[in-house]
């Protein structure tokens, strides 16, 4: 005999994010999140590639490092000279503050986003400590596929990068007579060429749009309170939507939480004087 499978207690709160979050939303916020770890995943080769660590210890070595900005420095700095000039400071400018720092932090945002205003497309993530401020990020589907496509694009241009060097240190230990030497100066050639298109293809791309001002935050705040107590508040939708002579039951807070007039109306001031 089959037993029926118990539904979840249901009460106003709701931690369920997939009815409330549209799947495409859930799906690109995911993509992001784990597009990012692919990301670090190239840093984590390329810092072995640069420092040339035994196997045995290159992981102690990587785990015992302040984060993947104590990694990103040691590569620069272990690969000046591999590269040329204009090739080196390309790549610090897409492993910098300004390419993998903003999309470093726009994944932090989403990856720890602490509240969701699904109707004016704003998160937030809170403040780690009182002095710090909270990081806004925008999660529209323009916002959400443009921060992705750069995003892969760097992915592929710092992998690209890495590749050269593999090529160029490989190349800097055959002999001048090694038979090997000529295909792998092509192929250090065909890197070139090949990091030179992904930087040109990234930097063709669209920014990501910048957040709202704080005034259009506190307004989609607002709006989100009023859709919160829409949703928990039995029977408050229906005395928002009904006129205004039956809004007097709204409490103060709930008055200008919804952003009500709270002056008296006039016709409800003509019958107090009748």
């Amino acid at each position: 005999m089959k037993q029926k499978t118990k539904s979840a207690p249901k009460n106003s709160f709701n931690p369920d994010v997939k009815t409330f979050i549209p799947e495409w939303q859930l799906a690109a916020i995911a993509a992001i999140i784990l597009a990012f770890n692919e990301l670090e995943a190239t840093i984590d080769q390329f810092f072995f590639l640069a420092t040339e660590l035994d196997s045995s210890i290159m992981w102690d070595v990587s785990t015992r490092i302040g984060g993947y900005e104590g990694k990103i420095a040691i590569i620069k700095k272990a690969i000046v000279g591999i590269l040329e000039a204009t090739e080196w400071t390309n790549f610090a400018e897409a492993i910098g503050a300004g390419c993998y720092g903003a999309i470093k932090e726009v994944r932090d945002a989403l990856a720890h986003v602490r509240h969701l205003n699904i109707q004016n497309n704003v998160g937030q993530m809170l403040k780690k400590n009182k002095d710090a401020d909270a990081i806004n990020v925008l999660v529209s589907k323009d916002v959400l596929e443009k921060a992705y496509a750069i995003l892969v694009s760097l992915n592929r241009e710092i992998h690209g990068t890495l590749v050269l060097v593999a090529n160029i240190k490989i190349l800097k230990k055959l002999n001048t007579d090694d038979p090997e030497k000529e295909q792998r100066e092509l192929a250090v050639r065909d890197s070139r060429a090949q990091v030179r298109q992904f930087r040109t293809y990234r930097l063709s791309l669209p920014p990501i749009p910048e957040c709202p001002s704080e005034s259009e935050l506190h307004e989609a705040e607002r709006q989100a309170q009023i859709t919160h107590l829409m949703l928990t508040i039995p029977g408050l939708a229906q005395w928002h939507m009904t006129p205004h002579s039956q809004l007097r039951y709204h409490t103060p807070a709930i008055r200008n939480m919804l952003g009500i007039q709270s002056t008296p109306l006039p016709l409800m001031e003509s019958l107090k004087k009748k």
